[in-house]
């Protein structure tokens, strides 16, 4: 633990005078799921829920399946090999769009998930078996293929990936695992009414 102690003539004004403490501003409280929709959660004890998702998700045991991802994500990281690269995320900033040119091994070793991430969207998957999945970013396909072993065969995955360099390794990636997810190319914002035909306006969301 530390103790923060005051610093001697920091905590005062010129004219010797104490300073008033700052006000901070107030704290948002998290609000549950089960508070915030207790009619959709109305079936659900959040105690057992919690303790079910602590046993069978959020402990931490590898899986074969991570080992095999692993593997490839070693020989991604000594791949020298240049793409150029649009960036749409978080990453471009103010220039959505703005080109760089990265080797594989780059891309392999500064994104996507590591193994312990990984392994959690896997038992995440593996355990709530959902119909529907939408990834936001593809990468080089590892995040997606962490996801794809978990889930059920009739489930449908899409990824979309701003970057169509990084998108066809990702297709490629998956079918070296015998995986053909739907992952399609360009900006997020171009696929939302056609991913989701009843999604809000982007105006309605601010």
């Amino acid at each position: 633990r530390f103790c923060l102690r005051p610093v001697p003539g920091r905590c005062r004004r010129a004219d010797g005078a104490a300073r008033p403490p700052r006000p901070r501003p107030p704290r948002a409280r998290p609000v549950p799921g089960k508070a915030a929709y207790p009619d959709r959660f109305s079936d659900i004890r959040l105690a057992d829920w919690l303790l079910d998702f602590y046993r069978n998700v959020l402990r931490h045991r590898p899986s074969s399946a991570g080992a095999r991802i692993e593997a490839l994500r070693r020989a991604l990281c000594k791949d020298r090999r240049e793409l150029e690269v649009r960036d749409f995320g978080a990453g471009a900033g103010d220039r959505p769009g703005k080109a760089r040119r990265l080797t594989i091994g780059e891309i392999a070793g500064r994104s996507g998930r590591r193994r312990r991430s990984g392994e959690l969207l896997y038992r995440l998957c593996r355990h709530y078996r959902p119909q529907r999945c939408l990834e936001l970013g593809a990468n080089l396909g590892l995040s997606t293929l962490y996801q794809l072993q978990g889930l059920p065969a009739e489930s449908r995955f899409i990824s979309i990936e701003g970057a169509e360099s990084l998108a066809k390794l990702a297709r490629t990636h998956c079918a070296r695992f015998d995986f053909q997810p739907e992952i399609l190319t360009g900006a997020s914002e171009a696929f939302a009414t056609r991913v989701f035909p009843s999604a809000p306006a982007r105006e309605d969301l601010s």
